[in-house]
């Protein structure tokens, strides 16, 4: 059976459930594409006012882990992050 190229395009509020998913599936995506992802977590955190990203916060990820450590787990040249 032939395999499907699939890929995953965010931008906004999407981008942190669509690396998520992009983590943690068994599904290999073909290519990532973000747009306007900061940094880090932590770069948002520390910010004195954060605007827009609350609703896809995860409450204590960053003792886990943070956005850089999912692009590493999903392969950093499946993603491209452009501004």
């Amino acid at each position: 059976m032939e395999q499907l190229e699939v890929e995953i395009i965010a931008s906004g509020n999407s981008i942190i459930p669509a690396l998520h998913a992009a983590a943690v599936t068994d599904h290999d995506f073909h290519h990532i594409h973000l747009r306007k992802l900061p940094p880090s977590w932590k770069s948002i955190v520390e910010m004195d006012q954060p605007v827009g990203v609350l609703s896809s916060a995860v409450h204590g990820v960053l003792h886990h882990y943070d956005w850089p450590d999912l692009i590493d787990l999903i392969g950093r040249g499946n993603v491209q992050i452009t501004d």
